[in-house]
């Protein structure tokens, strides 16, 4: 991984199953974050297929790299909730984004697919992950503390 740019915050980028509570504790977490009065952004893909082109090949990851490259450049911690269940779909990802932080929001299978209301098999999870946040056996709540703990880790003012 490259070295961080100067000023640039961190971007979370969290994967997991449908179903694992991505978008769940990422909101809690950019809510806790706020409630403190600091930045930071959750990218759902959802949410941003209103507001930017989806590419043609790769369903808009090059563009949400794009964007999240602009906010963390600008010091605006940004967490990322778009499935990339391949894991050759993230490693360019992690070439694209300066300070590319892989998170597995993690909970089993069968429960993913209750959540969801479908199973899905055709996950890879990350070899090793930067962080690994379980969600089936705890409150979502624990889960995103857990992650803006975390978080909190990678944006203290170094001396």
């Amino acid at each position: 991984m490259s070295a961080p740019a100067t000023g640039s915050a961190p971007c979370l980028w969290l994967t997991g199953r449908r179903g694992a509570g991505k978008r769940t504790i990422a909101a809690l977490a950019e809510n806790a974050r706020h409630d403190d009065g600091l930045p930071a952004a959750v990218l759902d893909a959802e949410a941003l297929t209103e507001h930017l082109a989806r590419g043609p090949q790769d369903g808009g990851l090059a563009s949400l790299a794009w964007l999240a490259n602009l906010l963390t450049g600008n010091g605006i911690p940004v967490i990322v909730t778009v499935d990339t269940p391949r894991r050759a779909d993230r490693e360019p990802l992690r070439a694209a984004i300066t300070r590319f932080v892989e998170v597995l929001v993690d909970a089993p299978v069968e429960l993913c697919a209750e959540r969801a209301g479908l199973e899905d098999r055709g996950y890879e999870a990350p070899i090793a992950p930067d962080l690994r946040v379980p969600t089936g056996d705890r409150d979502a709540r624990a889960s995103a503390a857990l992650l803006l703990s975390y978080l909190e880790t990678l944006t203290e003012p170094t001396s």
